[in-house]
């Protein structure tokens, strides 16, 4: 069971989280490595 403020920490982590797959799906294209795409969503995740 969690508690609201557990529920609310992880409502935004999921908000972040497709916010940052929205703009690594973006970046998808042809001739970009699968290690750049880790690239940006490692830059993504820490900013």
């Amino acid at each position: 069971i969690k508690t609201e403020q557990e529920i609310e920490i992880m409502r935004r982590g999921g908000e972040i989280l497709a916010k940052i797959l929205d703009e690594i799906a973006q970046a998808v294209k042809p001739g970009i490595t699968t290690n750049e795409l880790d690239e940006l969503a490692r830059e993504l995740i820490f900013a």
